[in-house]
Parts: C-alpha cells; sequence; structure tokens
C-alpha cells in the first residue's frame, strides 16, 4: 500500500476494534481530567506561617561529665548483654533436659544441677551491674540538673 492511500484511517479502524468503547463513567472521567489540566488558574492554597518562641533549659555540661556518662550507658550495656548471654546459656541447658530421651549423661547431670546455678549467679551479678550502672548515671544527670540555675531574661 502506497503512503498517503488511507493507510492511516484503517488503523485507526483496527485499534478502535480491539479498544472496548467508553462508558460514561469512563468519559466523564475524561472531561474532569481534561478540564483541570486546561485551566488557566493553578493557585494553590496559602500557608500563613505563625511563628512561636521556644526556650528549652540548657544544661551545661563538662566534658568529663559526657565522658562518665557515656562510660556508664556502655558498662549497662555490656552488663545487661552479658546477664542476657548467661541467662540464654540457663534457657539453653533447661529446654535441652526438657526434650531429652532418657537419662542424662554425667555432663548433662552436672550441666543441669551444677552448672545452670553457678550461670544464674553470674546473670543476677550482672543484671545487678548494669542496674547499678543505669542508677548511677541517673544520679549523674540528676546533680547535673540541679547544679544548673536557670536565668530567664527580663521582657
Amino acid at each position: 500500500m502506497p503512503i498517503g492511500s488511507g493507510g492511516g484511517v484503517s488503523r485507526a479502524r483496527e485499534s478502535s476494534e480491539h479498544n472496548p468503547p467508553e462508558t460514561k463513567a469512563s468519559q466523564s472521567f475524561r472531561h474532569q481530567r481534561q478540564s483541570t489540566t486546561d485551566s488557566a488558574s493553578h493557585t494553590g492554597g496559602t500557608v500563613a506561617p505563625r511563628y512561636g518562641e521556644r526556650r528549652p533549659m540548657m544544661y551545661h555540661v563538662f566534658e568529663n561529665e559526657l565522658q562518665g556518662i557515656s562510660s556508664l550507658n556502655a558498662e549497662a550495656l555490656r552488663y545487661f548483654s552479658l546477664g542476657a548471654f548467661f541467662l540464654g546459656m540457663i534457657l539453653n541447658i533447661v529446654i535441652g533436659y526438657a526434650f531429652s530421651n532418657g537419662p542424662l549423661s554425667e555432663l548433662g547431670t552436672l550441666m543441669l544441677h551444677r552448672a545452670t546455678w553457678f550461670i544464674g549467679v553470674l546473670a543476677l551479678i550482672c543484671f545487678a551491674f548494669g542496674g547499678w550502672a543505669v542508677w548511677k548515671r541517673a544520679s549523674m544527670v540528676d546533680q547535673i540538673k540541679r547544679e544548673t540555675v536557670s536565668q530567664l531574661p527580663a521582657r
């Protein structure tokens, strides 16, 4: 078929055969979409900001106090992690005993009756040291707050 011999019309007819006819809802949607994009006024909403004022309390913290708070956080993390590790070991021993078949070996009996108590004491000691580090850090922060004097500027 030579160029310009009406090939475009037949393609349009072919494509209309493959596409279903438009419904009233799709025509309405197409009309709304065209009317919103064709409108000349593209004004949106305006925002009028209201400025406020905040006066947060500022704490003067020295470098050594900041390092002390940081090191107490690290100690608390270390001891709580060790305590959780030891508690996990106890749970592994007890769960292993609960699902074991038959009598325990000598090592299993030793682990169940002696090692769990020893590891439990270690876990309690670690949790106690972790609690002490958290308490010490909180008391250090409270001391900094007590020693900070607030001076509000006159208005």
